[in-house]
């Protein structure tokens, strides 16, 4: 990693995506979800086989996978060595050939470039404004000068709107609860999760705290980035590289 993008130590994302993470969102493990969204970045971003993806938090590689399985040329990038573990398992049993990197997403020096970007399942707002603003400045430096960004985020702008303080919700080993908290002063939506095992037992997941764009905040910081925003006929949003 480069000098400028150490990890914080004990930041809470450097425990949180393990084998628990993978218990609590079971649409992690389901093999239909992601070639579906695989099909739309392509088709929304435009990408022909052998275009050159980055899958900026790729975590198990589902995404990653799915999207070489269309004949794109995939780079996975990732800081979790235990999701990055699982990402190559899926590889070798899709009998397809991703490239896997173990770093910060702020951290992107002499990769690309790249036709495209994408970051999926909110994999984004962990640092603070002024370093997921730099994770913003390393997309647009690695992308080909008009290639594109496809940045998946809750819409918080609805969301607060029926903030739920307490979510339950049922996996196949447990029954989950979330419980939310937002932080007024930063925009920080802080969730404490807990899955009661069918089996017995409890198992306490780190919070998480990740930061709750709304829609003028995160196009702002993707112009001073240097990207240009697309409307599209699907109603999303996608970026480019001016």
């Amino acid at each position: 990693m480069t000098e400028g993008a150490k990890v914080t130590e004990g930041a809470w994302y450097r425990s949180f995506f393990d084998e628990r993470y993978l218990d609590f969102y079971p649409v992690l493990r389901r093999a239909t979800v992601a070639p579906e969204d695989a099909a739309f970045v392509a088709r929304v971003l435009g990408l022909e086989p052998g275009a050159r993806v980055l899958d900026l938090g790729c975590g198990t590689g589902r995404h990653s996978v799915a999207l070489a399985q269309l004949g794109l040329r995939v780079t996975g990038l990732d800081l979790s060595e235990h999701l990055l573990a699982r990402a190559r398992a899926t590889e070798e049993a899709a009998g397809i050939a991703v490239e896997w990197l173990r770093r910060d997403l702020r951290d992107l020096d002499g990769l690309g470039p790249f036709d495209a970007v994408v970051s999926l399942f909110t994999a984004f707002g962990f640092f603070g404004d002024v370093e997921d603003e730099r994770v913003l400045q390393a997309v647009a430096r690695v992308l080909n000068p008009g290639g594109r960004f496809l940045l998946d985020l809750t819409n918080h702008l609805g969301y607060l709107c029926r903030f739920p303080p307490e979510v339950w919700h049922e996996s196949e080993v447990a029954v989950l609860r979330e419980r939310n908290q937002l932080e007024v002063e930063t925009g920080t939506l802080v969730t404490e999760r807990t899955a009661f095992l069918k089996g017995g037992g409890v198992m306490e997941m780190p919070a998480s705290r990740v930061r709750a764009y709304l829609p003028h905040e995160i196009l702002a910081m993707l112009r001073r980035a240097g990207l240009e925003v697309l409307p599209n006929s699907s109603g999303r949003r996608p970026w480019r590289r001016k």
